[in-house]
């Protein structure tokens, strides 16, 4: 009887304890999570993986290595085998956009462009983003607080209880974080500032966003590593055997909101 082996790969907090499911991600202190970088090896034989499955993964991974990353997922599945990728969708992203201009919401077409565009070009830990969502914390904008959970699936209540309470966990590792960012940015500093302006990001690593994906692109993508059967999936639908969707789901809504798209995609 072959072993059934499922890769969540780039699982974050999102992990799975059942058997059949090994968790990847570059850090982690869970000991659910296997640690290792995905964008090297992935450490499995070939035809070893039943299915993959990967959330807001991909729109990390630099396009010149997307490539190599999909072929590496490819050669460890099992023929019949499938991938699972969940990525924020350019074509809603763009539509929502326009809808807010047409509906004459500035509020919502202002909050869109920050979601779209800040985690291309932010240099900054969090970038606007995060300080757009402690001005609606401030404020306490209910309609914003909604809209941010609908299309991203953040609670921002949520977000800032559970921020406090890992800040309070661990002093040492917060002031040796202090001191390190701290002495990064005096050396900066002696920089040039023209260089300085145009080369230096203080965001954290894998925290960027190295392209935006829509179905057509990714689709494309897949078909050149040897992926067929694409298709574009609900949230709450897969063709992976036993699929947990607690990855997908969460109180019948999308996990990730409404901002996601889901492909699957057969070796």
């Amino acid at each position: 009887m072959n072993k059934i082996i499922n890769l969540n790969i780039a699982c974050g907090d999102n992990f799975i304890t059942e058997n059949e499911w090994v968790n990847l991600d570059y850090e982690s202190n869970n000991l659910n999570v296997i640690k290792c970088d995905v964008l090297k090896k992935i450490p499995f034989t070939e035809n070893s993986v039943s299915s993959i499955y990967t959330s807001h993964f991909i729109e990390h991974i630099p396009l010149n290595k997307i490539d190599k990353f999909l072929q590496d997922c490819f050669r460890v599945l099992k023929y019949g085998g499938i991938i699972r990728i969940v990525t924020p969708d350019f074509v809603e992203m763009t539509r929502s956009y326009i809808n807010a201009i047409d509906n004459n919401n500035p509020i919502e077409f202002e909050y869109i462009k920050i979601e779209i565009l800040d985690q291309l070009i932010r240099n900054k830990e969090g970038g606007n983003l995060r300080s757009t969502f402690k001005k609606i914390i401030k404020e306490d904008n209910q309609e914003m607080k909604n809209l941010i959970k609908k299309r991203l699936g953040y609670n921002l209540e949520d977000n800032r209880l559970q921020n406090f309470r890992k800040e309070k966990k661990n002093y040492l590792k917060i002031i040796k974080k202090i001191f390190i960012n701290n002495y990064i940015r005096f050396i900066i500093t002696l920089l040039p500032a023209a260089f300085r302006s145009q080369n230096v990001n203080l965001s954290k690593v894998g925290e960027n966003h190295k392209w935006i994906w829509d179905y057509f692109d990714l689709k494309k993508r897949l078909e050149i590593n040897g992926f067929s059967n694409i298709k574009l999936m609900n949230y709450d639908d897969s063709d992976i055997k036993n699929f947990p969707y607690e990855l997908d789901v969460e109180n019948n809504l999308p996990r990730k909101g409404i901002q996601s798209f889901y492909v699957e995609a057969t070796k």
